[in-house]
């Protein structure tokens, strides 16, 4: 059966998919309840819409299926996360497909950080086309259709909603291209090479304020090691080694204002010796993340850096 048959043996489909998730203990007597009534309420279409994402997601289907988005009126998440996407004319089919795919993918993140709840960031996103935001689509194209591509969107609309609602000046442009080799040479401070210490191609600005800071959101990357292991304590070695090679990028673009937006756990990581001694010879000294903030500081006069949480943004 395709996703696209929304007969009578397509509502047994969803009806088996259903029962299986709550014989699991998934779905609890009340959701399923819940699910079960709202696709009888849907039409053909988005029928077909809840077959495809039962097909690809399993349980993350039922979790945006059960979640209302109210506008005007109540719709699934899944219906509004794709009514969205059909909306935006800028996004080709494969770009509006992966944002779908990135929300059914959703299940799993933590309800502590941005993207735990599905129906916030589909709300920012919202905001975010209804303020105009420049950018908006270009960044929702760029994503991976999965958790990853998730998570990094849900970070970085959260910085973007945070800093327009929050600054009175503020305008808003997402994802500003940097190409290292538009910096001159005379911006490069002593002691820094292209080589060594800049991005190797092209970079991004996440969320840039025209009338303010640079916000780089990481929200999908982990900046503590996910186990003792010489391997773990290398990639973070490298995670933190390619963040300053960015913000020094960033820096030497003539961007004097850099905030770095991560959560609250990462921000607080710190590094024994055994850890850091696994690490990059660039980044060897630093003993938490914060520390590439004073790294960069002292290459770039007049250049400010700063690590906030998603809470402290515009605060």
């Amino acid at each position: 059966m395709t996703p696209r048959r929304v007969g009578r043996d397509g509502r047994r489909y969803i009806q088996r998919h259903f029962v299986k998730a709550h014989e699991r203990g998934e779905v609890s007597t009340d959701e399923l309840s819940t699910v079960v009534k709202r696709y009888d309420s849907l039409d053909a279409d988005e029928r077909a819409l809840a077959q495809q994402s039962m097909s690809r997601s399993g349980d993350d289907g039922i979790r945006l299926l059960e979640t209302d988005v109210c506008n005007s009126p109540c719709d699934s998440l899944l219906k509004s996360v794709d009514d969205f996407a059909d909306g935006r004319s800028e996004l080709d089919a494969d770009e509006k497909r992966k944002l779908v795919d990135a929300f059914e993918d959703s299940d799993g993140v933590s309800d502590d950080v941005p993207g735990g709840d599905p129906e916030q960031v589909q709300n920012n996103l919202e905001y975010l086309a209804d303020e105009g935001v420049d950018g908006l689509d270009g960044t929702i194209g760029d994503i991976s259709g999965d958790r990853n591509g998730y998570t990094g969107l849900a970070g970085e609309v959260k910085t973007a909603k945070r800093v327009v609602e929050n600054q009175n000046d503020a305008d808003v442009e997402m994802r500003r291209d940097v190409d290292p080799d538009d910096i001159a040479d005379e911006d490069i401070p002593d002691g820094l090479t292209r080589s060594d210490d800049f991005k190797a191609g092209t970079t991004d600005i996440d969320v840039n304020d025209r009338n303010g800071a640079a916000y780089e959101s990481k929200n999908n990357v982990e900046f503590t090691p996910l186990y003792d292991d010489i391997s773990a304590y290398r990639s973070v070695g490298d995670k933190l080694d390619e963040l300053r090679r960015k913000l020094n990028t960033i820096a030497a673009s003539g961007q004097d204002e850099i905030v770095i937006v991560m959560r609250e756990g990462e921000l607080e990581s710190e590094y024994s010796d055994d850890v850091t001694n696994a690490f990059p010879e660039s980044v060897q000294a630093v003993e938490r993340p914060t520390d590439l903030a004073d790294m960069v500081e002292d290459n770039f006069d007049g250049v400010s850096v700063e690590f906030r949480s998603y809470e402290e943004v515009g605060s």
